[in-house]
């Protein structure tokens, strides 16, 4: 099995955005359905840091609630 950075380069890449979408594309056919999966666990790993680390409560929450043209 290959090395899963084979296709994460941090090279700044300068294309067109039909050009990124077939290079995309062509990566995401060469991967084995094992490769994809771990690739997708990847993705679900680096898009975890940009979630909140805890839940707001209910309490911390606010809402404004419209009453005879004036919100209170």
């Amino acid at each position: 099995m290959r090395d899963m950075t084979d296709n994460f380069d941090n090279l700044i890449r300068f294309e067109t955005k039909e050009l990124s979408n077939k290079r995309t594309m062509t990566e995401a056919l060469d991967r084995t359905p094992d490769e994809g999966f771990q690739f997708f666990l990847s993705l679900i790993d680096e898009i975890s840091i940009f979630l909140p680390q805890t839940q707001n409560s209910k309490k911390q929450n606010f809402t404004l609630t419209k009453g005879n043209d004036r919100i209170t």
